[in-house]
């Protein structure tokens, strides 16, 4: 396996978890403005 694939692929994958994250984020952030 070139480093090139193994680069893309961890790139892919810290995108993949960063937006879960930011997702993760936004839903807890409208639950607690839904509370107020």
């Amino acid at each position: 396996m070139p480093s090139t694939e193994r680069f893309a692929l961890m790139s892919v994958a810290v995108f993949t978890v960063v937006t879960v994250a930011i997702f993760a984020l936004l839903g807890l952030l409208q639950r607690g403005v839904e509370r107020l």
